[in-house]
């Protein structure tokens, strides 16, 4: 005896009065898609709560979302530095823009070294299962 797959009723979704189909292809304007991505989005994240992943999956995921996030805090890091250093010798190193700059600066180094240490934990979390 097979499993019965329960399947969900379609989705109705009202496209703008404004679109119109051209060869087959609709024509919208940029807000009518953004409008429509806005409503189709809650179903597809609807769709992605019913994956199921195990907590370690979710884990490393989130902690993974980081670690990608970690190349954009270093790449801005050395934007503000090379920034400060074209500042540096000049008579712009004793303003308050580049006491700014510096406190940002000091700033994102403290956050590169907690995302630092969020790699050492990656993969060291173990989980109890259920039973």
């Amino acid at each position: 005896m097979s499993k019965k797959r329960r399947v969900r009723p379609p989705v109705t979704i009202s496209l703008p009065s404004s679109a119109e189909i051209v060869d087959g292809v609709m024509m919208v304007s940029d807000r009518q898609v953004t409008d429509l991505f806005k409503t189709v989005r809650h179903y597809q994240n609807l769709k992605d709560l019913r994956k199921y992943k195990g907590r370690s999956d979710r884990l490393e995921e989130a902690i993974g979302n980081c670690i990608d996030g970690k190349a954009e805090v270093d790449s801005l890091y050395d934007e503000i530095e090379q920034w400060m250093e074209n500042m540096s010798g000049t008579n712009l190193e004793n303003t308050y823009k580049y006491d700014q700059l510096s406190d940002c600066l000091e700033q994102l180094y403290e956050i590169q070294q907690l995302m630092e240490q969020l790699e050492d934990f990656q993969g060291t979390v173990e989980f109890p299962g259920m039973f």
